[in-house]
């Protein structure tokens, strides 16, 4: 009788032990996170979302009518969870000024889309990078060396051969039905990578079949990047790339590499260089830069080019909407 009544005492005290400490965690960790909060500013207001989900449910189609609206209730600033994402949303160009311009290196680093990592080569660009050293070089390399008015006019010969080469060829088409679309694309095409790196080594059948691939391939890389995915508002779940896009964008840029990666290498091995492009610029910071503070490497060479890249699908895009295709 004894030894039973001690055998329901044991357990009778695990339980309560365990229990006791289960408590004493819970209110630790309340204390711990309402200690923290009361150093922080409270989050400007927003609308309630759901559990994991957010506010994802309830966003309209046409975000700008829709946070139009939420601003009128909230105020010109007010945040919301997208999935587990907490988001902060500004309507008022003061506001903007202020976050953008006045306090631009506290703001400046955001999440990257799990795509956008994946096309800048582990996020190595100068739009994913975050604030820092590095970006600064980047950013350095992009405004002085790549953006300059002086680089380019330094290559306006290329731009105005290309558009020397589309008029004639129009020109030997007279009286030939044409697609103007072809000829504005490729004109397109031959410029940008002109600019880059001089121009592909192909011509005839393959040099279009390339540009055709080059173009639509471009274009379906900046629509993953503007597409939605789970991945980006659940981040637990980017592991399983349930919408796949992750794995598309990685097909998309093992294209992209095995143009790059030739490129690069016959400039390489060149001895001399007729003109100086982008490619040559960028092999030139990559040998002036630090490489011990801020390493340039191939990949961010590589990273740099996909900035361009949309810069030809940007213009393309543009001829496109005004009724051309």
């Amino acid at each position: 009788m004894r030894s039973e009544s001690s055998s329901w005492l044991d357990e009778y005290g695990i339980v309560a032990f365990t229990l006791s400490t289960i408590l004493l965690l819970i209110t630790l960790c309340k204390w711990k996170t309402k200690k923290h909060r009361n150093g922080v500013p409270p989050l400007p207001p927003g609308p309630r979302g759901l559990p994991l989900v957010g506010y994802l449910p309830f966003l309209e189609p046409d975000l700008n009518p829709h946070f139009a609206r939420l601003a009128k209730i909230y105020g010109p600033i007010f945040t919301l969870k997208l999935g587990t994402r907490l988001c902060i949303v500004l309507s008022s160009p003061s506001v903007a000024k202020e976050v953008l311009k006045d306090h631009d290196a506290t703001c400046a680093n955001h999440d990257a889309p799990a795509v956008g990592i994946t096309c800048s080569y582990g996020g190595v660009s100068l739009v994913c990078s975050h604030y820092g050293e590095h970006w600064r070089m980047l950013r350095k390399v992009c405004v002085t060396q790549l953006l300059s008015n002086k680089r380019l006019e330094s290559l306006y010969q290329i731009r105005q051969r290309e558009c020397r080469q589309m008029v004639n060829n129009i020109r030997a088409m007279i009286g030939i039905p044409i697609t103007i679309d072809d000829y504005i694309n490729a004109t397109l095409f031959d410029t940008v990578t002109g600019m880059l790196w001089g121009g592909l080594a192909h011509e005839g059948h393959e040099k279009k079949q390339i540009n055709s691939e080059f173009r639509k391939l471009s274009q379906r890389i900046l629509a993953l990047c503007g597409e939605p995915n789970i991945s980006d508002f659940i981040p637990f779940l980017a592991m399983f790339d349930l919408q796949r896009k992750e794995r598309e964008m990685k097909m998309l840029m093992s294209w992209f590499d095995r143009i790059l990666d030739q490129v690069i290498e016959q400039r390489l091995t060149m001895k001399t260089v007729k003109q100086i492009d982008f490619l040559q610029v960028l092999l030139q910071c990559r040998d002036q830069v630090d490489q011990k503070k801020t390493p340039m490497t191939m990949t961010h060479i590589k990273a740099l080019f996909m900035v361009r890249t949309s810069y030809y699908h940007l213009h393309y895009s543009t001829y496109a909407f005004f009724g051309y295709n």
